[in-house]
């Protein structure tokens, strides 16, 4: 009995420590990447059980195993720490920025619009904005946020932005013939322009078929691919609109664990991530009870940004909690 135990842990160990390496060496893949984003805890805690119990039967092989395995999940936690350290406190001139997906269908505006507002925010960029949420968003923040900008659209493709600060050249940008995924404008600030982004790529709503049955993994790869091309363009606008400083936040729908968010992260900086370890979920809320789990909203600064501070507001009328940040600049 006590070989067929022996035999069973030894197969289980190695069978984590073959998906933790699969998903390790295929994260180019949006679907492996996020196999692993889910795989990586019950991995690593199934690795420390069998670590004890091969500690207690002195099997050192199972113990290496299952060592390596509780290895490789530090290591994965580790590359999500922390990257520099905050900026000193006396050289900060905040910015407070707020990016909301208000949810096209079935919201509760007046639980968004009281988060939003506790934030202090200097600049509000909102998604999925219909054209009645557009003109109630008008009537309740032109006074305390007079520059703004509404593209609503009736279903999940609309836009508002609302700054305390001037803005100038607003654009959609999309695929030819498309609905828009971003809407980008420069901010006037006193001390000189910032180009911003207001982002809503691609969701993968139909990959994933609401959950009902398996997700088609095959589209799940094809509409990573579209997010990459959306997100392309996003950053080729702001670098047309110049300028040694910019701002891209909004709705990303990719996870830590995508090829898109590390490839944006290779230049940009994750304000949430910047100053925390937490997890950070913003999505779903409020859905049939379910808490979130994913983290798919981002204020991603470039150039001289710096954030002091972020958090996901807890008040919220929609699926997705909002994300504050404050910059100093």
């Amino acid at each position: 009995m006590r070989s067929l135990r022996l035999r069973l842990a030894t197969i289980v160990a190695v069978s984590c420590l073959a998906i933790t390496l699969a998903c390790l060496w295929s994260r180019e893949s949006y679907v492996l990447g996020c196999a692993w984003w889910a795989l990586r805890w019950p991995v690593g805690l199934m690795g420390l059980a069998l670590l004890i119990s091969g500690l207690r039967q002195r099997r050192m092989f199972l113990t290496a195993i299952c060592a390596a395995v509780v290895g490789l999940v530090a290591t994965e936690s580790a590359s999500v720490a922390i990257a520099h350290s905050r900026p000193p406190r006396d050289l900060e001139t905040p910015l407070t920025v707020v990016t909301h997906n208000l949810l096209f269908e079935g919201n509760t505006l007046t639980e968004s619009l009281a988060g939003m507002r506790d934030a202090g925010a200097d600049v509000i960029a909102m998604q999925e904005v219909t054209p009645r949420d557009a003109e109630r968003l008008a009537n309740e923040l032109a006074a305390t946020h007079p520059f703004h900008a509404e593209a609503p659209h009736v279903g999940a493709h609309g836009f508002a932005f609302f700054s305390k600060h001037p803005i100038a050249d607003v654009q959609l940008v999309r695929f030819e013939g498309k609905l828009p995924f971003a809407q980008c404008l420069t901010l006037s600030l006193p001390d000189g322009p910032l180009p911003v982004c207001n982002v809503h790529l691609s969701a993968p709503v139909k990959e994933l078929r609401n959950f009902a049955t398996l997700p088609d993994l095959d589209g799940l790869e094809r509409n990573a691919v579209r997010r990459r091309k959306e997100w392309s363009m996003v950053e080729a606008e702001l670098d047309r609109r110049g300028g040694n400083r910019a701002l891209a936040l909004g709705d990303f729908n990719s996870l830590e664990a995508e090829p898109l968010y590390r490839s944006i992260r290779d230049h940009w900086v994750d304000a949430f991530r910047q100053l925390h370890f937490d997890w950070g979920a913003t999505w779903p809320h409020g859905v049939e009870g379910r808490v979130p789990f994913a983290r798919i909203d981002y204020v991603f600064s470039r150039g001289a940004l710096r954030p002091l501070e972020s958090k996901v507001i807890s008040r919220s009328g929609s699926d997705h909690l909002a994300v504050s940040a404050r910059l100093a600049r």
